[in-house]
């Protein structure tokens, strides 16, 4: 898992579901766990994505999952969600907050598709706090 800082040392990228051309016939695939352990309140998660159906018959469901071992990942409660994506592209955020969540988190992709192909990433931003 490569991070990034900004110039200022301030805050560190993630990356939760690496850029991929996800061909799916109606499956999930599911991510390297991340630990948030270093992370303080919340933490930006950003997903972007191109290709679904024009005609909308397609969709594209993104889980946030957690877990205390990065082994065993589940969505529990205070998980924030993303809705439904049926369009051709675009880019949409949500906060987690690290206090809400187990120790680990995991980006899961969910489609109904059975000849969609989307290109998609799912990215974080937070503050490690300093020691």
């Amino acid at each position: 898992m490569a991070t990034q800082s900004d110039l200022n040392g301030s805050l560190t990228a993630f990356s939760l579901v690496p850029a991929v051309n996800l061909l799916v016939a109606a499956g999930t695939q599911t991510y390297a766990g991340v630990d948030l352990q270093d992370y303080i309140n919340n933490v930006k998660l950003i997903f972007t994505h191109a290709g679904a159906a024009a005609d909308g018959a397609n969709s594209l469901q993104v889980s946030i999952l957690d877990s205390a071992d990065n082994t065993t990942f589940a969505a529990t409660a205070g998980l924030p969600t993303f809705a439904a994506i049926t369009a051709d592209s675009g880019t949409v955020s949500v906060a987690l907050d690290t206090r809400n969540c187990r120790r680990y988190i995991q980006g899961k992709l969910l489609t109904s598709s059975t000849t969609a192909t989307f290109r998609s990433a799912l990215v974080g931003v937070g503050l490690k706090q300093v020691i």
